[in-house]
């Protein structure tokens, strides 16, 4: 790490990858990349009840993903996989947000340790975060068989939420040797802003009123279910994937966030009116 003589400590500067360094997400556009369009929309079709599930906060997020992941990808051989995983470099660059890339080129500018940590798959994000010169990069690993063939499932836990501290603390262990930057986006990196001395939320007025539109509509979800299973207590918060159409960043604090992820909804009062929001998509979500 180089250290910097104003702050007299190094500076360690993470970055998500998905909705962050890319505007959108890239598990969706690697098998679009690696299976066409049709097996795409037909994959996710075959398991739209565990995504579901998942966006009501009945089911895990990473299990979630690895089962998409195991319907698309057990069986390839990983010399495949990794061949794939370079090739969708050029797609990928495609996807860049231009805002954050030049922040990152800052910092790279400044000699900063910088990192991407990421749930999304190691062998699609290393060939273009090296093309970023990013050289570390902590992602979801997958389990390969002693004959290289994919197995479907992962090796390391997905790197989303507390496990994004986990793996940048296995690297970066001294914690109060360095001082931390962490760029996020979504819930997912909730846990690790708050370990940051600086955070920035990117996409954070988009991810409020995301986060309106959905809850409106989790609610209107649960009431339907409820009023079948009469379970209340099955019902707890999931976290919100955004919908990314443009760019900003906000710093935050730990304090800024809410329990399930999202900010204070009062920050919102003179951007938005909430009341006609939430209604809004209530009647939309009735009428569909």
């Amino acid at each position: 790490m180089i250290k910097n003589d104003q702050q007299k400590k190094d500076i360690v500067v993470a970055f998500d990858f998905d909705g962050t360094l890319t505007t959108t997400d890239t598990l969706i556009e690697f098998i679009r990349f690696t299976h066409g369009l049709r097996r795409l929309l037909w994959g996710l079709l075959t398991n739209a009840h565990l995504l579901l599930m998942m966006k009501l906060g009945l089911y895990p997020n990473w299990k979630a993903k690895e089962k998409v992941f195991t319907h698309f990808y057990k069986g390839t051989a990983y010399k495949q996989f990794t061949l794939w995983g370079r090739d969708f470099a050029d797609v990928a660059e495609t996807m860049l947000n231009k805002q954050m890339v030049d922040t990152l080129k800052r910092h790279l500018a400044e000699e900063h340790t910088v990192c991407v940590i990421t749930a999304s798959i190691k062998e699609w994000v290393q060939p273009i975060c090296n093309r970023l010169g990013i050289n570390i990069i902590l992602a979801t690993r997958i389990e390969v068989s002693p004959n290289g063939i994919l197995t479907g499932h992962f090796l390391t836990p997905n790197c989303h939420g507390t496990q994004k501290v986990t793996r940048l603390l296995e690297v970066f262990p001294q914690r109060q040797s360095y001082k931390l930057y962490v760029y996020g986006d979504s819930s997912g990196d909730n846990e690790l802003l708050a370990l940051a001395d600086t955070g920035f939320r990117v996409n954070h007025y988009k991810r409020l009123l995301n986060g309106l539109q959905e809850e409106a509509c989790r609610g209107f979800i649960q009431m339907s279910l409820l009023d079948g299973l009469k379970q209340a207590d099955l019902f707890v918060e999931s976290s919100v994937e955004p919908t990314v159409n443009h760019v900003d960043i906000v710093e935050v604090s730990a304090s800024q966030q809410s329990s399930h992820g999202c900010y204070d909804t009062s920050e919102l009062e003179e951007w938005v009116e909430m009341e006609h929001v939430v209604k809004h998509v209530q009647h939309q979500c009735c009428h569909q």
